[in-house]
């Protein structure tokens, strides 16, 4: 969500250690693309180019160093154990299914609730990063590390122009803010790309795909979001006043319009009025929501999800019971990249990059691991 609602900094759970453990746990898998989705997801070369790979392992021997071998031993296994842990879940929810028995629910709990099941049961506790328009990229960005943002310029020349040929050899160097400017313009020329991608399919009278469906769907809920309160495009008459004194109202006006748009006037929406959403999105300050994280999702190749209240989406939290010892664990309001593509996509490999939203919409914060599990 993209509006910037007060929140109170005693969510926040106390501080703790290993705010770079990104850094030690950041290997780099081949990243394959799924055709069953529709996702783009970028190829990656077998052998990854030699500044990524130095830049990767130096990090990763500089975790050692400061944790010990011991650790971050722990620290990856842990992160196994996670990928294991949702494969048999998946399982396990399609046999309960046959069964008919109940592992998931959905319950409203409030943002305390939630946090103290995440640190509980995933061993994730949140960190403010920065308020205002940048907090969604400022938490994202400790998350990442050299070996994420390496291959990037191979992509085209529109895309080394942005970030730099030794982007790779840079970025434990930049600061969390420079980091996070420069992931607004990677998910700004990510999504400039998917909606030409978009365009070509829906001229060609394709079928467009449900993973690329999915992301236009998050792009439209988005400029909903942008476009109401300013009262601009065909969203004008739903311009926020008396009709939307709440921004419950609002958001539960935006669920009602994805809900109720055909998925081919959502496609001719986004494309008409992408560009003028990408112009107001793009500028620093400005505040970004799940199309951003789809858009580095994609760009980056890593599993990104988001955690917390999302009045936009729903108006409970939904568990399931594959915590620890069989418990209720918060799932992600939203992951990317799309959820039907996960089974088969390198990207399982590696820890999600994880935020929170504080009161259902307005502010995120960083979720970092502090333990194994």
């Amino acid at each position: 969500l993209r509006l910037d609602w007060p929140y109170s900094p005693a969510m926040e759970l106390s501080q703790v250690h290993s705010t770079n453990m990104c850094q030690s746990l950041c290997p780099m898998p081949a990243k394959a693309a799924d055709t069953s989705s529709g996702v783009a997801m970028h190829p990656m070369l077998k052998s990854r180019v030699a500044v990524g790979t130095q830049v990767a392992r130096a990090s990763s021997m500089k975790a050692m160093a400061e944790a010990g071998a011991g650790t971050l031993l722990l620290l990856v296994a842990a992160s196994h154990r996670r990928v294991a842990t949702r494969a048999r879940h998946h399982v396990a929810v399609a046999a309960s299914e046959h069964a008919g028995s109940i592992s998931r629910r959905s319950i409203a709990i409030d943002d305390g609730e939630i946090l103290r099941n995440l640190r509980d049961t995933r061993g994730l506790v949140n960190r403010e990063q920065g308020a205002g328009g940048n907090c969604l990229f400022l938490s994202m960005a400790p998350q990442l590390c050299a070996a994420d943002v390496a291959e990037l310029p191979l992509r085209s020349v529109e895309w080394m122009d942005l970030v730099g040929s030794d982007i790779g050899e840079q970025w434990e160097a930049i600061s969390n803010y420079d980091r996070a400017r420069l992931l607004r313009q990677i998910a700004m020329l990510d999504e400039s790309e998917f909606l030409a991608d978009l365009s070509a399919r829906v001229i060609d009278g394709q079928q467009i795909p449900a993973g690329i469906h999915w992301r236009a769907l998050e792009l439209y809920k988005d400029m909903a979001e942008e476009f109401i309160p300013r009262g601009i495009t065909e969203f004008a008459h739903d311009k926020s006043g008396s009709r939307y004194e709440s921004r419950k109202k609002l958001y539960s006006r935006i669920r009602q319009l994805a809900k109720e748009t055909p998925a081919s006037k959502v496609h001719e929406y986004v494309l008409k009025h992408g560009k003028q959403y990408m112009q107001i999105t793009g500028r620093e300050g400005n505040w970004a929501g799940s199309s951003e994280m789809a858009a580095l999702a994609n760009a980056i190749g890593r599993k990104f999800e988001a955690y917390g209240n999302n009045w936009v989406s729903q108006d409970e939290v939904d568990m399931d019971s594959s915590g620890p010892g069989g418990s209720w664990e918060v799932l992600p309001y939203f992951t990317a990249p799309f959820a039907e593509s996960e089974s088969t996509n390198a990207v399982l490999q590696l820890p999600p990059v994880s935020v929170f939203q504080v009161n259902g919409g307005g502010h995120y914060q960083a979720l970092l691991t502090t333990q194994p599990l």
